[in-house]
């Protein structure tokens, strides 16, 4: 492929900068200070104006952002309003330092499988050495007597991650950075790396052909499917867990806010389509004793779905339904009070998120309703988290289908709308970066 060779790098480099990056969805940068810990910053609520939803009788509370500056939608149009009030406050990075922007540390990738050369135990990993070393550092001598490294490896490594700004150095000694402790002990950080660095990475060397033939290039690094999702319950063990726990990890910080944006149409039966492992199934049947859920999947993936709930012991509310999407002869069933999409739609290229939407208004009832939750790229609060999601989509091109990506939300409005569905409620900052779209027919 000539014509994207000599940008391979580079678009690798964008893709791995962004999906580690662990400023996504989050807020804005940690405080000053090397090693001494970073400080956290107070949650940036300013004087945001507190409304509720149309309607507004949930006591869900919520930050709204309006459809414009200081106005409110116009009569018949849905509100945009924000779930995001009291957020958790997370330790976080400044972008400059984990993508290398306006800054002197280059992206840290390559760090950090540097960084896991270091030694096997938990008490030879540089983490766990160096974070014992609190402000002071530790000397060579001292990481060398504890990590059964040899000197050579040790000046290797440590060449490495301090130009990579993952330690930094002071006199002989050698200590976390900002960027060195989220690597060691932020959660976000690690869900990151793990897919980037089992799913993704090399994968990625066949981008430019995902770019030019629009298939998952990238996938075959790991078998012959035609797309990820049909591949799921056959990868490697370790890629398998890499995938799900980025998926589940934005998805967990979602659910609880979701599921009371959900439970204001007092459902008896939800249909869960693209019900992944369960986790959404199960967070319903807890919340509500009464309530009973429908998940439409693959058939590889209602095996695990039905494992999971059982394990759970909410089986007797569960009935699952196997339906590929993208089979044109492939029905939705009808009954349900609510149809979920959760992360769902974006696997999907737009004339199959249409013909989806399409599938869901043929199994809608004149009082159902359908909730979406995505991530658009055009929702987010802050620059490093639309880069990112931007840069994910290089991980359906290459990886998952070859042809879905991250959407924007003026890209995804149209697409519910020629389904002959409208939005009735659109609400931003649900969780971690998410909007919940409230849907009718038309």
């Amino acid at each position: 492929s000539p014509r994207y060779r000599t940008m391979r790098p580079v678009l690798a480099l964008v893709l791995l900068a962004a999906v580690v990056s662990a400023a996504l969805f989050l807020a804005p940068r940690i405080g000053s200070g090397e090693a001494g810990g970073p400080s956290v910053p107070p949650s940036s609520g300013g004087g945001d104006e507190l409304r509720s939803t149309t309607g507004g009788s949930d006591g869900l509370a919520r930050r709204g952002t309006g459809l414009a500056a200081g106005g409110s939608a116009s009569p018949g149009e849905p509100q945009r309003v924000s779930a995001a009030e009291d957020e958790p406050v997370h330790l976080q990075l400044w972008t400059a330092d984990i993508l290398g922007l306006g800054a002197s540390q280059p992206t840290p990738h390559v760090a950090f499988r540097v960084e896991c050369s270091w030694g096997a135990g938990p008490d030879r990993t540089p983490p766990e050495l160096l974070a014992r070393g609190r402000t002071k550092g530790l000397s060579r001598e001292e990481i060398l007597a504890t990590s059964g490294i040899s000197s050579y490896a040790l000046t290797v490594l440590i060449d490495m991650t301090v130009t990579g700004g993952v330690l930094w150095e002071r006199e002989g000694r050698f200590g976390l950075t900002k960027v060195g402790l989220m690597l060691a002990h932020d959660r976000m950080t690690k869900v990151n790396m793990d897919f980037t660095g089992d799913v993704c990475y090399e994968g990625m060397a066949h981008l430019p052909a995902s770019l030019d033939e629009g298939r998952p290039a990238g996938l075959q690094v790991f078998g012959d499917w035609p797309t990820v999702y049909r591949a799921l319950s056959e990868l490697p063990e370790h890629v398998r867990r890499s995938w799900f726990d980025f998926d589940h990890y934005y998805s967990d910080h979602s659910f609880p806010p979701a599921l009371d944006i959900v439970f204001r149409e007092k459902p008896g039966t939800i249909m869960d389509v693209g019900g992944n492992t369960g986790k959404w199934a199960i967070s319903v049947l807890r919340h509500d004793p009464n309530i009973k859920v429908v998940v439409v999947d693959l058939p590889g993936q209602l095996k695990e779905v039905v494992a999971n709930v059982t394990k759970a012991g909410l089986a007797d509310r569960l009935s699952t339904a196997i339906a590929d999407m993208l089979d044109p002869e492939s029905r939705l069933p009808e009954g349900a009070d609510v149809i979920w999409m959760s992360q769902f739609l974006d696997c999907f290229s737009e004339d199959e998120v249409v013909a989806i939407l399409r599938k869901a208004h043929a199994a809608m009832g004149p009082n159902t309703a359908m909730y979406i939750m995505e991530t658009f790229i055009d929702r987010q609060r802050w620059q490093a988290a639309s880069f990112s999601l931007a840069a994910t989509s290089l991980y359906f091109t290459a990886m998952a289908n070859g042809n879905s990506r991250m959407y924007r939300a003026e890209a995804f409005l149209p697409l519910i709308e020629r389904a002959g569905l409208r939005v009735t409620d659109d609400i931003d900052d649900v969780g971690m970066g998410h909007t919940v779209l409230r849907c009718v027919k038309a």
